[in-house]
């Protein structure tokens, strides 16, 4: 039976989904699973940006398997602009992309191995509509994400809501 690749935790504020998120993130650290994690925060410019969200998890998922790190690499030397560009191309050409080509070159390269890709408080980036481009992006592609494991928290807020 086939897991499913994206899991959204949602709660009202102060109802403890950052605190599961950072036990969740431990844990499969511990456990050696833990490709990418990335924390929103509407305190801190970097963490409340959702151009952010894609690029970070990108070259955190390359510290974790080098192999995808080289396919990123080989992306932006081709197209080092990229990172400015939109969501849903970030996330299609460092993220789906490295994960196809990988998937084709399995003679030639190791298997990625499964690992949890982490967002938490995806609500509080400062960009409703980017916020949106993350979700429908990672739904678009749902199916394509194996052996990225996506968790996901947010409060329920509507334009989230709609996304899923």
């Amino acid at each position: 039976h086939e897991q499913p690749n994206l899991f959204w935790l949602n709660g009202q504020p102060g109802s403890g989904k950052t605190t599961i998120a950072r036990t969740v993130a431990a844990r499969c650290y511990e456990l050696g699973i833990l490709g990418a994690s990335f924390f929103c925060s509407r305190s801190v410019a970097d963490c409340n940006n959702p151009s952010m969200i894609f690029t970070t998890i990108a070259f955190q998922l390359g510290l974790f398997f080098p192999p995808y790190r080289d396919q990123v690499s080989e992306v932006l030397r081709k197209d080092p602009l990229l990172v400015s560009s939109s969501v849903s191309r970030q996330f299609e050409e460092l993220i789906l992309q490295p994960l196809v080509h990988l998937r084709k070159s399995r003679d030639a390269t190791p298997s990625f191995p499964p690992c949890v890709v982490l967002i938490d408080a995806l609500d509080e980036c400062q960009d409703p509509k980017a916020t949106s481009a993350v979700l429908s992006t990672l739904l678009k592609h749902a199916d394509n994400l194996s052996p990225l494991r996506f968790f996901i928290t947010s409060r329920p807020d509507h334009h989230i809501i709609t996304s899923f």
